[in-house]
């Protein structure tokens, strides 16, 4: 089977856990007071306690910076929403008009519903003429996070019941078109993705070094226990396996067939590059839903933040004769974590159970969005901004963020935490002349190389 399909099933069974393991969150009505910290080492003294304190693994900056951060991202569904009807950025003169129109939210990955029912509050308060237009979707492929959902968002105290749809479905069936992701309409459209690319699977692709054909990674069974994790540019190579119960798992390199992961090569060849000598991880997968609702959804706005860098894993050592990686090494490496909060240094060599984490290199997906805009033709080009997380928060929230400046320091951790995030916003072109500078386009490249990647922040 393709590598992603398999990357796929693993990432099924990590998500298929009670959600409570897996995804973790604060005390309800005990949101952090940041503006009472003393600076720095006082939020560090408070992330660690609230990690203690919680059981699943990893706590989102949804959950931690709980409500600025979902009223940030819910700004900028209003400012989408209204750009539509104002031509510009819906920041002038926005608020004077009326949003008249059905308005679709889609979250991709909806987490625990905290930040889906935060945003749906906060534009009832800010926004109510966006609120009473806005119909809130929320599409998981985890059954446990659903039913979590369903009880926030859907229960008996929920206070938008009415406004809200829960859909199971897998991202790479949509990804793939197997599924549709929304259904085709013209409906505006905000789509919010936060921390859920580095959970998408990848592909993995090589070039014959005989032949200098592209070769995609595949996962199969095979009789023999090759631990060797060396390759050597030849098609059809056993390049790594797991002894499993009824034979070990190989990864093998085949000749490129796969569709999705062609079409995305096709519109991105910076993705393998013109020198590509080694192997490398595509997101064929986060890819193919950008592509999905670009497609189905023409009047969409995007959303994605998720980590722009990982650390490399701390490994214990190695028994020997044991070797710990059975795949061959490529670039944009995963991250696997196992529930007792283990490394691994390779999917086929980790045990049951993990969690798999790319990183998301952003201005090259930043380019596949802009790319497949332009060749299906949507009425109005994309423009794709990428900026760090801190940017952001700036742009969009800064009422909130001044809420969270330490009254001491004016330190706050909105800003200077999880420095290690980045963001792609996706927007149409509304009302640009043809053939005339947009003056609100961004370049895709980041505004700011400050990039300070903290050692571990990441999902724990």
């Amino acid at each position: 089977m393709l590598l992603r399909r398999h990357i796929g099933r693993i990432l099924s069974e990590y998500y298929a856990q009670p959600s409570h393991k897996v995804v973790g969150s604060t005390p309800r009505g005990r949101d952090i007071n940041f503006s009472s910290l003393f600076g720095e080492w006082h939020w560090k003294w408070i992330y660690r306690r609230a990690y203690r304190r919680q059981e699943g693994q990893w706590l989102t900056p949804v959950e931690l910076f709980r409500p600025h951060y979902s009223r940030t991202v819910a700004e900028f569904v209003a400012r989408s929403v209204r750009a539509h009807f104002t031509g510009g950025d819906g920041t002038e003169g926005g608020t004077d008009v009326v949003v008249d129109r059905p308005v679709d939210v889609v979250v991709l990955g909806g987490g625990r519903g905290t930040n889906a029912s935060l945003v749906l509050a906060h534009l009832r308060e800010a926004h109510p003429d966006v609120y009473d237009a806005v119909q809130y979707t929320l599409i998981d492929s985890s059954p446990t996070l659903i039913d979590l959902q369903g009880e926030i968002l859907r229960g008996e105290n929920s206070e938008h019941a009415d406004k809200v749809t829960l859909l199971q479905r897998d991202a790479a069936d949509i990804a793939e078109g197997g599924e549709n992701l929304l259904g085709d309409s013209d409906a505006l459209t905000v789509a919010i993705s936060l921390e859920l690319l580095d959970n998408l699977p990848h592909d993995k692709v090589a070039i014959d070094g005989h032949s200098g054909e592209l070769l995609q990674a595949e996962v199969s069974r095979g009789g023999t226990d090759d631990n060797s994790a060396s390759f050597d540019g030849g098609s059809e190579q056993e390049v790594g396996s797991s002894r499993e119960s009824n034979g070990p798992l190989l990864e093998t390199f085949a000749p490129l067939s796969d569709p999705l992961l062609k079409s995305v090569l096709d519109a991105v060849p910076s993705y393998v590059g013109r020198s590509f000598s080694s192997p490398r991880w595509v997101p064929t997968v986060a890819c193919g839903l950008i592509h999905r609702l670009l497609m189905e959804r023409p009047n969409s706005s995007l959303l994605m933040v998720d980590f722009d860098w990982l650390p490399p894993p701390d490994l214990d050592p190695n028994p020997a004769g044991s070797p710990s990686r059975r795949s061959v090494q490529a670039a944009g490496e995963p991250l696997i974590t196992d529930m007792t909060d283990r490394d691994h240094e390779c999917y086929l060599s980790a045990p049951g159970h993990c969690d798999v984490l790319f990183p998301t290199d952003f201005d090259k997906l930043a380019m596949f969005a802009e790319k497949i805009g332009a060749d299906i033709g949507l009425k109005n080009p994309v423009d794709a901004r990428v900026m760090k997380q801190w940017e952001f928060l700036e742009e969009y929230g800064g009422e909130e963020v001044e809420k969270t400046r330490s009254w001491l320091t004016g330190y706050t951790p909105l800003l200077h935490d999880f420095s290690n995030y980045s963001v792609l916003a996706v927007t149409p072109r509304i009302g640009a002349r043809s053939g005339a500078k947009d003056t609100r386009r961004v370049s895709i490249k980041r505004r700011s190389q400050r990039k300070v990647a903290k050692a571990r922040n990441r999902k724990r």
